[in-house]
Formats: C-alpha cells, structure tokens, sequence
C-alpha cells in the first residue's frame, strides 16, 4: 500500500567532526539501545515523510535521500541550502532536525508542526535558546533565509530574524532536544530510554 502524498518534508543535518565525542564518525550511526541515531530520528517523523540526509549515506530507507554540501564543512546554513535543493517542491513544511536527536518522538514532531501556524517557524527552546535544529518550518521561508546566507553562516544568523514560536518541552521525561555530543549524554540518553 503507498503512503499519501504529503505537503510536509524534512532536512536532517548529520554532518560534523564529532570533536567532543572523540572524533567518532560518522557519529549518526553511534548505537543506542542498538539502532543508530539517525535512524531514530527519521524514525520519529510520520512514515514515508520525504527526508533528506545531508551528510554520509548510510543504508537509509528508500524515502530518504542522503546529499553532501559542497564544499564539505561549510557550515549548518550551507548544509541546509544543501537539504533543501533536494526535498520536493510541493512541501509546504520541512522539519529541521539534528541527527543525534534520540529522544525525538512523532509527538514531539507533530507538535512543532502543529505550532507553526500563521508564523515562518516553531521550535524548541530551551533557557531562552532556540534549538535551531530541533524545529519545523515553512518550505518558502526556510529556502528564503538559506538562499541568503554565505557559506560558514550559522543557524541562528540565519533563522534567527524569522517569526517563529518557541515551545518548551513541559511534559515529563527528557526533552525532545536533548542531543548526543558526548560519551556522556549518549550514556544518560540510554539510561532514559
């Protein structure tokens, strides 16, 4: 049975040197309770939600594309541009995920969707700081704001004028943010799931 089309896509940013988790790499594919974080991040999306990968391909399912910006290491608004020449053009609203994003679940997702509204964005925010990748956005603006932005530009440069909606996670167990960059916070990931 096919999936219906969807108006929605999604651009997961799995690049990086992984420096603080001792130069691991590719660091999407650091296990957790014996899948790899970037397969539960797509996971957590709604099934067969176009996605793109910008970073190593790394036996994705079919739905998912993996692109590489180039040059490499330019940056997360250059790879952004990158992920979003890919996803297709009838998306209306393209989640922006982080690949180490284990504790993302479809309710989480779901939520920053829902939240977008009438605003550019919605993403999760915490202490008063945007988590830029953990976010869903219009297609229009997202492109607009990545299509003004030089290489080695950041995230909140360049999604920072957009109106948006920040969320706080109030409900109980570990926010859907909560990224793996070190030895330690995948350890605590684990310990929560």
């Amino acid at each position: 049975m096919t999936q219906p089309p969807t108006a929605d896509a999604a651009v997961i940013l799995s690049g990086g040197a992984s420096r603080r988790m001792g130069g691991v790499t590719p660091k999407p594919l650091l296990l957790l309770k014996g899948r790899p974080l970037l397969h539960r991040v797509v996971d957590a999306l709604p099934p067969g939600t176009p996605t793109v990968v910008v970073g190593p391909d790394t036996g994705l399912p079919a739905h998912v594309t993996a692109v590489t910006e180039d040059p490499p290491g330019a940056g997360p608004a250059h790879a952004l541009a990158a992920g979003l020449s890919r996803i297709p053009a009838t998306a209306t609203h393209v989640w922006l995920l982080a690949a180490d994003l284990p504790l993302l679940t479809r309710a989480a997702a779901d939520a920053l969707r829902a939240a977008v509204g009438a605003a550019d964005g919605a993403v999760y925010t915490d202490d008063d700081h945007p988590q830029w990748l953990c976010g869903c956005w219009r297609a229009d603006a997202l492109r607009q704001a990545a299509r003004d932005t030089a290489p080695g530009a950041s995230l909140r440069r360049t999604l920072g004028p957009l109106p948006r909606v920040e969320l706080r996670w109030t409900s109980p167990g570990p926010p859907p943010y909560f990224d793996c960059d070190t030895p330690e916070a995948l350890a605590e990931a684990e310990s929560w799931l």
